[in-house]
């Protein structure tokens, strides 16, 4: 490998490592002594939050961090920025991060995932029928011209049994129902057919309500008979 190549890939991640409030080094020489540094790193370090101001916090927007110190002997390593998260990136990464976790994602809407009938798709996959129950009370309605409107989207992620995972594409999913019709209580179903690999398959789910910016998301197993 070219010398340049190596040089390049340590400026990117020196690059990487200073906007979010790290150090990078070459490990080739001096060892001991960088590994040392890094132990100092884990013993000596402060972890602070903030709310962003209601004005600046835009959806999709980065936001410039600043951490002042008083004491001028010490020198502060931080993140120089943060990404406020876009409602189609924050249910996203819930139904990413269904799959990489070992318990139960977070369901407070009690989702429920029904499982149909698997049938062959052009080339080599499989198509399975999926439906997502979604109840209706805790999803928020707008009322507008005798009508109650609500703004859902759904998010899909599969992972495989060599563990590939697969982002699918999401859908929206606008509602509209009667004002005198009783919201608590009733569900609706979503019908949808997603592909699957030959082997078994993890399929994770969250329904975003971008009235409410609330979401829950649901895991279950989709096999996939052989043959």
């Amino acid at each position: 490998v070219p010398d340049h190549v190596g040089v390049d890939a340590s400026s990117e991640m020196a690059a990487f490592a200073a906007v979010t409030g790290g150090v990078s080094f070459n490990a080739s020489t001096g060892l001991d002594r960088r590994l040392e540094r890094v132990r100092d790193d884990l013993e000596n370090y402060y972890s602070l939050g903030f709310r962003a101001p209601s004005r600046s916090n835009r959806k999709g927007s980065n936001l410039e961090v600043q951490v002042r110190v008083r004491r001028p002997d010490v020198r502060v390593r931080h993140r120089t920025s943060i990404r406020v998260r876009s409602d189609d990136e924050t249910a996203s990464d819930a139904t990413l991060a269904a799959l990489l976790t070992q318990g139960e994602p977070a369901n407070p809407w009690k989702l429920h995932i029904e499982i149909g009938a698997i049938r062959p798709a052009r080339g080599r996959g499989r198509l399975a029928r999926i439906t997502i129950h979604i109840p209706l009370a805790n999803v928020r309605f707008v009322e507008t011209a005798g009508k109650r409107s609500a703004r859902l989207s759904l998010h899909f992620a599969m992972r495989d049994a060599s563990g590939n995972y697969q982002i699918l594409d999401s859908r929206n999913l606008p509602l509209e129902i009667e004002k005198t019709r009783e919201i608590s209580g009733n569900t609706i179903e979503y019908h949808v057919d997603l592909p699957i690999r030959a082997d078994a398959n993890d399929l994770a789910v969250t329904v975003f309500d971008r009235h409410g910016s609330a979401y829950s998301t649901v895991r279950r197993s989709v096999g996939s008979p052989r043959g």
